[in-house]
C-alpha cells in the first residue's frame, strides 16, 4: 500500500496495481510485467507517480486522472530501480548493483542523462536510499554519506559537508524515516 501526496491510495496484489478510492471501492489500474523481480518502490511528485519493481522499466500513475502507463523514456536515464524518493519536487532513484543514483527532472515525468549521482564517499555499492528533512541518506553497504537539494544548474544535489556515517546497511528494505529520524 501507498499514499500518494493527494490523499489516494495505491495497492499492489501480485502483479495489479489499484487505486482504492474514498468509499474503499477497489479500481483496477493496470498491471506490472513481473510482480516477483523486486519489492515494489513507489514515490509522486503531486502529479505522476513512479513505480519500480526492479526490473529495467518502470510504471506511472497520473495521479489525478489515475491512467497508469509504462515508463517512456527516450533519454534512457532511467533503467529500472528498486527505490524511489521525493525530495523538493525531484523523484530520485538508484541504479541497481552500482553506487549510483539519479533523478527527475523538476515537477515532471522527465528524465536528463546527465541527472546521474555516484555516492562517492567511500566505493562500496548503493544499498538503498532515503529522504529525511530534505536530506537524502545514501546507504552503501559499509557507508552512508548525505546529499542535499544544492541548487545547481548542472545537478541540483551536492554531497552535504560533514555529513557522513561510518555504518552501512545489508538489508535495503529495512530504511525508514519516522519524524526526525532515519532508522535501519
Amino acid at each position: 500500500l501507498c499514499r500518494a501526496a493527494s490523499g489516494g491510495l495505491v495497492a499492489f496484489v501480485g502483479q495489479e496495481v489499484y487505486y482504492i478510492d474514498p468509499g474503499y471501492g477497489w479500481n483496477l489500474l493496470g498491471s506490472l510485467a513481473d510482480p516477483l523481480a523486486s519489492q515494489i518502490a513507489i514515490a509522486d511528485n503531486g502529479t505522476e507517480a513512479l513505480i519500480a519493481d526492479g526490473s529495467p522499466s518502470g510504471y506511472t500513475i497520473n495521479i489525478e486522472s489515475l491512467a497508469f502507463a509504462t515508463l517512456f523514456d527516450p533519454t534512457g536515464a532511467f533503467t529500472g530501480s528498486t527505490q524511489i524518493e521525493f525530495i523538493d519536487t525531484f523523484l530520485i532513484y538508484n541504479y541497481p548493483g552500482t553506487r549510483f543514483w539519479g533523478s527527475s527532472l523538476s515537477n515532471v515525468m522527465e528524465f536528463d542523462g546527465l541527472y546521474i549521482a555516484g555516492k562517492d564517499g567511500y566505493p562500496d555499492p548503493l544499498v538503498a536510499m532515503n529522504v529525511n528533512r530534505r536530506e537524502i541518506l545514501l546507504f552503501g553497504e559499509l557507508k552512508t554519506e548525505f546529499w542535499y537539494n544544492a541548487g545547481g544548474a548542472a545537478y541540483p544535489f551536492a554531497v552535504l559537508p560533514g555529513a557522513y556515517i561510518e555504518h552501512g546497511c545489508l538489508a535495503p528494505f529495512s530504511v525508514a524515516a519516522y519524524d526526525t529520524e532515519t532508522y535501519w
